[in-house]
């Protein structure tokens, strides 16, 4: 029979073990655990008339609404909305184009000690693990996609359509909007040279770290919060940088490998005017209520 300390010891062991576990593949581990309810919203917009030029990439952002965003403190699978999957799809010239993520996608914890927003990418499984305050009067990201765009393709695309997948552990109405960027230059897609399982706007070899996407419009403080590395030093980062504060949720605050940040890359394009909008204007609002599963 073990003894007390050693009980303890293994214990205290299977915790540590348990939390570097999900530090690793958090997504995998929680994607699995306590979700009970779910739903699925499609939102279809239109492009507007400007052509997007052939080499550039559409950065396409979804956001949680203020009125979908949990109001409890929680972690895991308690008080966090899961993205599990989805897709975006249009097609322009005869051809359909699809940027899309399948299960995990993101888990948004909803916390009242949180100070600041965080946005972890965690390349291994192409997702993401969200921290973010209650009670922001802002929006909050929900997913990211990244399509380039080998041709030309014309203005005035429609309809353009994001599909999403949601699960809960709450009966609470999940309210989001979608938008389009259009940028010259963007990171890549997928990595050079990995294969043919990687697909422009698909879920393998995507640069999401180099990114440094902004988690939220709200900002308690205007620091760039970073685990693992400089959000501004590209491919060395993978939190979001939560600042600076007047800027909203999906804004990329990355800079490319000389340095240059990649708003200064924006053109008009998608469901944007170039300028500062470096979101695109959003789409309406679409929304669903998870139900229990079972």
């Amino acid at each position: 029979m073990r003894s007390r300390a050693s009980r303890s010891i293994f214990i205290a062991f299977t915790v540590v073990l348990s939390v570097a576990t999900a530090a690793l593949y958090g997504s995998k581990v929680l994607a699995t655990e306590g979700w009970t309810n779910a739903c699925t919203s499609t939102i279809s917009a239109n492009f507007n008339g400007t052509a997007i030029p052939a080499g550039s990439s559409i950065w396409f952002t979804s956001v949680l609404t203020p009125a979908g965003q949990l109001t409890n403190p929680g972690s895991g699978a308690q008080g966090a909305v899961y993205v599990e999957s989805f897709s975006v799809s249009f097609t322009a010239n005869g051809t359909t184009y699809n940027c899309y993520n399948h299960s995990p996608v993101n888990i948004i914890n909803f916390s009242n000690s949180a100070t600041t927003a965080q946005e972890t990418y965690y390349q291994e499984s192409n997702s993401w693990i969200g921290t973010v305050p209650t009670g922001l009067s802002g929006n909050v990201l929900l997913a990211p996609c990244i399509l380039e765009v080998p041709v030309g393709l014309p203005g005035g695309i429609q309809p353009v359509t994001w599909t999403m997948t949601f699960k809960s552990d709450r009966e609470q109405p999940i309210v989001w909007q979608w938008g389009a960027a259009v940028y010259s230059q963007f990171p890549a897609a997928q990595f050079a040279g990995c294969g043919p399982n990687c697909f422009g706007g698909g879920e393998t070899g995507t640069r999401f770290d180099e990114v440094g996407v902004k988690a939220t419009d709200d900002v308690p403080s205007q620091d760039c919060v970073n685990a693992t590395g400089d959000p501004f030093q590209p491919g060395t980062g993978t939190t979001s940088c939560s600042s600076p504060y007047a800027e909203l949720a999906g804004t990329p605050e990355g800079v490319n490998s000389g340095n240059q940040p990649w708003k200064q890359f924006l053109v008009a394009g998608g469901t944007g005017n170039g300028g500062s909008n470096w979101t695109g204007t959003l789409s309406a609002v679409g929304s669903c209520t998870p139900i229990p599963t079972n």
